[in-house]
């Protein structure tokens, strides 16, 4: 039993989806063609066994289970990282960065020199390290969408 047009489409549309946030490469035609392949032969099989197509396609989904290792190779392969989860990380490691350095700033102002509160100037500076990445962030999330 072979597939028709339709069949053949929702089985392609499911792959792809699954394969959306992945850049565009040979690798990942090949390995999209493959996966396309498995999925409709294991249908054609369970379809020649006497399930319906909803049934078959199910069945071939659950037996391939999930792609989530495939999807990950691809990106370490690819070179593709979250760039969301990059910014979030570099946000985070500026707050407690910036928070570190002033803690130790203001020790040694208060321990040193408690007459003169001059640890408010750098302060200031070293803030604008995590508003700096905060903003950009948003610029350029702002921009790929």
């Amino acid at each position: 039993m072979t597939l028709n047009n339709h069949e053949m489409d929702r089985i392609n549309r499911y792959v792809e989806a699954g394969f959306k946030d992945i850049p565009d490469c040979l690798k990942k035609t090949e390995v999209m063609d493959d996966i396309k392949q498995r999925f409709a032969d294991a249908t054609e099989d369970l379809m020649g066994r006497g399930k319906a197509f909803e049934d078959a396609m199910n069945k071939a989904i659950v037996d391939f289970g999930n792609m989530d290792e495939i999807l990950t190779g691809l990106r370490e392969e690819t070179g593709d990282h979250n760039p969301d989860q990059y910014s979030k990380n570099a946000l985070m490691f500026s707050v407690f960065g910036s928070l570190s350095i002033i803690a130790l700033l203001s020790f040694v102002n208060f321990y040193y020199t408690p007459d003169v509160i001059w640890v408010v100037y750098p302060i200031f500076a070293i803030l604008w390290w995590p508003l700096g990445l905060f903003f950009f962030g948003n610029w350029r999330k702002g921009r790929r969408q």
